[in-house]
């Protein structure tokens, strides 16, 4: 994929590295949310294709997340945050 989120499985943070290309192009967003569908955070991807995803505020859980090229799903899956 252009887009990964790794580790999955993070205790305060993760990173998101995007094809360059594909993050200079498009603006790129990660959305996060939580089991009952509600949008829990977002971060913007930089033209650089990094960025990280900090746990700020957040539960331990499972969550779900969409990357978003100019509004446009173009990933998703799961991420579960540990204590």
């Amino acid at each position: 994929p252009a887009v990964n989120i790794h580790p999955s499985i993070f205790r305060s943070n993760t990173t998101v590295i995007a094809d360059p290309e594909l993050a200079s192009r498009y603006s790129l967003k990660v959305v996060l949310f939580d089991l009952g569908g509600r949008v829990v955070k977002e971060i913007e991807v930089p033209p650089h294709g990094r960025s990280v995803l900090s746990r700020d505020g957040l539960t331990a859980g499972t969550y779900f997340f969409s990357v978003l090229a100019n509004d446009t799903r173009v990933r998703s899956g799961k991420l579960i945050i540990t204590d």
